[in-house]
């Protein structure tokens, strides 16, 4: 089977290309995808070749925030099946994913709008931020930076109190439990997201939108690839 996948070919160049999909192993599952978000922070840091961006051997393939709908699951697993609509981190903005059953969280409300729920993983990482604060009530915080994880900091930060009530079995706090904290807090309207979308535009927009990211100072944030129509 293949997919469709925007890379990073080489220092300010991005492509779509088609390529291979490797064949689905026990505790992996198959997303098709429906938005990607483009994360500029690291997403132009590895385009553009900087120090902090870790290996720049090209070509790369990024786009860690995505959600999608299974089309298929491995034999070992159980907490997905196929329809579901799901969260996928650490995917890439391509057409289809394969991601281990451990980095795919199931949307379970469907009153919540894809593209809204398209930016949990990346809210996920300034939620993440503001638990290790251990903010108590009445304090207060600064966010430095207001990016996508900054303004979602922000949000959290005014809901200190956002971890649910833990049930009682024993249970470690994990990124999917995240994840799905941040849902229950769209859904309750305590989070908002599309006020944060600027733009949703086509996969096959993706050269013109890197070379601006790379270029542009004033990139806007919110930006998604809306990967239904391809």
């Amino acid at each position: 089977m293949k997919t469709k996948q925007i890379l990073f070919t080489a220092p300010g160049i991005t492509e779509l290309m088609e390529r291979e999909l490797p064949e689905l192993k026990p505790h992996e599952v198959l997303a098709k995808t429906e938005y990607s978000v483009v994360s500029g922070g690291t997403e132009r840091a590895n385009l553009i070749g900087m120090p902090n961006a870790g290996s720049n051997h090209f070509p790369k393939a990024l786009g860690y925030c995505s959600i999608g709908r299974v089309v298929e699951i491995g034999e070992k697993v159980t907490g997905v099946q196929p329809g579901d609509r799901v969260l996928v981190y650490h995917g890439k903005h391509a057409a289809y994913n394969i991601r281990d059953e451990e980095e795919i969280t199931k949307v379970v409300d469907d009153s919540i709008n894809s593209l809204d729920a398209a930016f949990v993983i990346i809210a996920s990482m300034g939620l993440g931020g503001v638990r290790k604060l251990e903010l108590e009530l009445g304090e207060s915080a600064m966010v430095m930076g207001l990016g996508l994880l900054g303004m979602f900091a922000v949000q959290f930060c005014a809901h200190n109190f956002v971890r649910p009530k833990v049930e009682s079995y024993p249970h470690h706090w994990t990124h999917q439990d995240d994840c799905r904290a941040i849902l229950k807090l769209i859904t309750a309207g305590r989070v908002q997201v599309r006020p944060i979308v600027s733009r949703v535009v086509s996969p096959e927009e993706a050269p013109a939108v890197f070379k601006e990211l790379a270029e542009d100072p004033r990139f806007p944030i919110g930006t998604v690839f809306d990967w239904r129509n391809l």
